[in-house]
């Protein structure tokens, strides 16, 4: 089992480098362009390699705690701090997106 997660572990790191480098090479690449489509699809990338950095962190921390802690510790110690990865990287910022829309005038008035 540990040499599958440690094959997951690796393909995701290198997927999550993938989608988080993507960004950065679209900017690069259509900068001044004014390519509103191609700036979204970027986002959308960037989202993406966030959701496969936590997984590569969390398998990466399964592997190692398996052989540190006993019992079923090392999967809730993981599953905390996928918890904690979810409400820093997701819900804080959509939280503060959406009180901040809340803030903001509306184009109606």
């Amino acid at each position: 089992m540990d040499h599958v997660i440690c094959v997951i572990t690796v393909v995701l790191g290198a997927s999550a480098t993938g989608s988080l480098m993507a960004p950065v090479s679209i900017h690069r690449f259509l900068s001044g362009q004014r390519m509103k489509d191609e700036v979204e699809a970027a986002c959308r990338l960037m989202m993406c390699g966030m959701v496969l950095l936590a997984l590569t962190i969390g398998c990466t921390l399964l592997l190692i705690l398996r052989f540190v802690v006993p019992g079923v510790l090392a999967e809730v110690l993981v599953g905390g701090v996928m918890l904690w990865f979810g409400l820093c990287w997701y819900v804080l910022p959509l939280r503060l997106r959406h009180r901040a829309a809340r803030r903001s005038p509306t184009d109606d008035a």
